[in-house]
Parts: structure tokens; sequence; C-alpha cells
């Protein structure tokens, strides 16, 4: 019996769905982060941990938001991101760029897939 093929799924960048559920929220006062949760079947505290990355200063987020490699998408994973947020906007962009020479390393130019 043939196997069913293992398809990976796309990460979703991460800047893009705190970009996204800060909008819906801003444009529909009402929408609790909680609603948003139950509809993207996350926790509260994971969309929460995820809106956080908007503390990034405004070149991570751009970076972040421009990538279009998905093994790049996935290396720089909220989980990964979410100890920056913590940090002044100097030392976030000093870390990130570190972090960024990492994934240039280890990823390359991040051709096709």
């Amino acid at each position: 019996m043939d196997k069913e093929p293992v398809v990976q799924e796309a990460a979703e960048n991460p800047i893009h769905l705190a970009l996204r559920w800060a909008h819906e929220m801003k444009t529909d006062p009402g929408l609790l982060m909680s609603q948003v949760a139950e509809r993207e079947e996350l926790s509260r505290a994971r969309i929460t941990q995820n809106m956080s990355l908007l503390k990034l200063n405004k070149d991570i987020r751009d970076y972040l938001s421009n990538l279009t490699c998905g093994k790049k998408t996935r290396f720089f994973s909220e989980r990964r991101l979410r100890p920056l947020t913590r940090l002044h906007q100097s030392e976030q962009s000093r870390i990130f760029n570190e972090m960024v020479e990492v994934s240039d390393k280890k990823l390359g130019g991040c051709g096709a897939e």
C-alpha cells in the first residue's frame, strides 16, 4: 500500500499574524483577544505572545514582514523572537543582526525550496 506523501504546512509569518490581528482589533473595537484565539484555535496566551512582536523596532518588523523564504520564516519564529521584545530597541537591533547572520550561515541565500 502506498503511503500518502507528507506535506509540510507553510509557516505563516508571525509578524504578519500579529499585524493582521492588531488591525482586526483596531477596526473592530469590540473584538477581543479571546475571540481571536477561539477563531484561530489558539490559546489567548499564544495570541498575546504573538502580538508582543509588535514591540520590536520598526526595522526588525520591516525585515520580518518582507521575508519570502519559508525556511527563514520558520527560523524567525515567534518563540525565537519573543525575548527581543523585552529589550531596549538598540539592544533588539544588535541581537537581531546577530540572528540574521546565523540564519544566513545556516540557510544561505534560501533560494528555491
